[in-house]
C-alpha cells in the first residue's frame, strides 16, 4: 500500500516538471557512471540502487529553469525489486534523485568516487 500512498502524493504535489529532450552534440552527451554499487534511502522505507555500471544520460533539461536532468534507470526495492526510470542532478557529492519530479528532488549524499562523468557517445 506504501507505493500507492507514494503515487497519490506526488500526483497531489504536482509533479512531473516538465522537461525538454536535448540533441545530441558533436562531443556526446554529458553523461555519470556508477564505479561502484550505490544504494540510498529513498522515501516510506524504499531503498534505490544504482548497480555499477549503470549509466545515466544528461539528455534531458527541465522546462522551468534549463537545469541538465541525467536519466536512465534505478533499482527500487520495497520488499521486492523493481526496475524504475529516473532522472537525477548532480551537485558536488550529492545526487539529486527525481529532479524531473519535483524542484529538487531527493538530496542524498553519494561516497566520493562512487560517480565518474564522461561523455557518451
Amino acid at each position: 500500500m506504501r507505493p500507492l500512498c507514494l503515487v497519490v502524493g506526488l500526483l497531489l504535489a504536482g509533479c512531473a516538471m516538465p522537461t525538454t529532450v536535448q540533441p545530441r552534440d558533436a562531443e556526446g552527451y554529458r553523461a555519470l557512471r556508477f564505479i561502484e554499487t550505490v544504494r540510498l534511502a529513498g522515501p516510506a522505507g524504499q531503498t534505490w540502487e544504482f548497480a555499477a555500471g549503470t549509466i545515466l544520460a544528461g539528455d534531458r533539461r527541465r522546462d522551468r529553469d534549463g537545469a541538465l536532468l541525467y536519466c536512465g534507470q534505478m533499482t527500487e526495492r520495497q520488499g521486492a525489486a523493481t526496475v524504475r526510470p529516473v532522472c537525477a542532478m548532480k551537485r558536488g557529492d550529492i545526487l539529486l534523485v527525481h529532479a524531473d519530479l519535483f524542484a529538487e528532488g531527493f538530496a542524498r549524499p553519494v561516497p566520493a568516487g562512487a560517480i565518474e562523468p564522461f561523455r557518451l557517445r
